[in-house]
């Protein structure tokens, strides 16, 4: 009897998500504009979420992953600053993106994420997995580009070229191993551990032929910087947040 009930009631609650209309996301912090469909499969416009603005968000609730105790959804994201596809799995207060691929540009990023830096190019990803605790990536395993790359912080007085920008990440024992590179201007040639702490350890070398404004941030941070022959040796570790 007690079985019954306890299946009577989940699918109460499947019956609830299937017929109930999407408009009740309203009462979440997800703020939209125009919401459509229902509960299990939707539509979003027009969406303000932690100061970011997105155009249009689709989603789908995958029922199979509710039996293992993980909100599981089908996302898609279509906005003139980025267009991303992937399946989000959430239980409090684990993460996880399977399957994510898609392209953004450079200044959606730093508006969405590093404002008060400004950034152009485009950027392209393909990642197999990422997963996290809250805030903290904990396992990645795939690839960025960033075509183009520009960027400007308030150290440097106009859009420094980076040249194009490639990020490679796999899944290691108890760390996450990522190799950075890119050509000319900024030859940049960078392997790093994200650790479980956060932490990052550093390791490679920069050759910034042609950015004098390189010289100046680099040699207020780094001691021993022969601005001659503008290369530098990285070695350290960054502690965790």
């Amino acid at each position: 009897m007690k079985k019954r009930w306890i299946w009577f009631s989940l699918l109460f609650v499947v019956l609830l998500v299937a017929l109930a209309p999407a408009s009740l996301l309203s009462q979440t912090p997800v703020k939209a504009g125009q919401w459509s469909g229902r509960l299990w499969s939707g539509t979003a416009h027009d969406i303000e979420l932690a100061n970011t603005h997105l155009h249009t968000a689709k989603w789908q609730v995958l029922w199979t992953e509710l039996l293992s105790g993980w909100l599981a959804l089908q996302l898609t994201l279509d906005d003139p600053g980025v267009k991303a596809h992937t399946k989000l799995f959430w239980h409090a207060p684990q993460w996880r993106l399977e399957g994510l691929t898609g392209e953004m540009t450079a200044a959606w990023l730093s508006e969405a994420f590093f404002r008060g830096v400004q950034m152009a190019g485009d950027v392209s990803f393909t990642f197999q997995q990422l997963a996290g605790t809250e805030r903290r990536l904990t396992d990645a395993d795939g690839r960025l580009q960033w075509h183009n790359a520009a960027i400007r912080t308030p150290f440097v007085q106009r859009l420094l070229p980076l040249g194009n920008l490639r990020l490679v990440a796999k899944p290691a024992e108890q760390h996450i191993d990522f190799v950075l590179t890119s050509d000319a201007p900024l030859r940049l040639n960078l392997s790093g551990r994200l650790a479980p702490d956060g932490g990052i350890v550093l390791a490679g070398t920069m050759a910034a032929t042609t950015l004098p404004e390189i010289d100046r941030v680099v040699s207020l941070i780094t001691q021993g910087y022969d601005s001659g022959k503008r290369k530098i040796q990285f070695e350290g570790r960054i502690p965790g947040w």
